[in-house]
């Protein structure tokens, strides 16, 4: 189900994909996805490493953080580079989806729900696991984080998700997020 998570560009780069905009009961969508930058609620801005580690040392340490929760357990793992992880939660089922960019030192990834009732909210379940995660790594910064300061204002809303956007992505693709067709 990897085809899924992911969309490719005109250069057969993997991305990570959006939320959907609602579940299919109407609610708001139980995900949290780097891709969602047209929907704030929906919306995590990706987490960077610091220059001289190498791929394989950002793996470990993001695979050494996954193993340390017992609720989350790492179904695949393709070159390095991407991760699927399942978490349980009390009556559902999570899936993490987690993309190595070593070329830019950045991580993107999305969490969702895909099992359990679609009617009832999440409460922020997937967004704390992902800073969970992110903290016991201990080597993850999130992106654009460096760019605020007291006079600049919080590190979430529309200005994080356009420097974290334009940060991550080299400007190929960025008309399919700008100029959406379905809108």
């Amino acid at each position: 189900r990897r085809d899924d998570a992911f969309a490719a560009n005109n250069n057969n780069d993997l991305s990570i994909v959006p939320c959907p905009k609602k579940a299919t009961s109407g609610t708001p969508a139980n995900c949290v996805s780097t891709a969602s930058v047209k929907q704030l609620d929906l919306y995590a801005a990706p987490w960077t490493w610091p220059d001289g580690l190498s791929v394989d040392e950002v793996a470990a340490r993001l695979k050494g953080s996954i193993a340390t929760d017992s609720s989350l357990s790492l179904e695949e793992q393709l070159k390095n580079r991407f991760y699927r992880v399942r978490a349980t939660r009390n009556f559902s089922l999570d899936e993490i989806d987690f993309l190595l960019n070593p070329n830019d030192r950045v991580v993107t990834f999305r969490s969702r729900q895909i099992e359990g009732p679609e009617s009832v909210s999440d409460f922020g379940a997937n967004r704390k696991r992902l800073e969970d995660i992110r903290k016991r790594a201990g080597i993850f910064d999130v992106m654009g984080a460096d760019f605020d300061s007291a006079d600049s204002g919080p590190r979430e809303g529309t200005a994080a998700q356009l420097r974290a956007f334009w940060g991550f992505q080299s400007g190929g693709g960025y008309e399919s997020i700008l100029l959406d067709e379905d809108e």
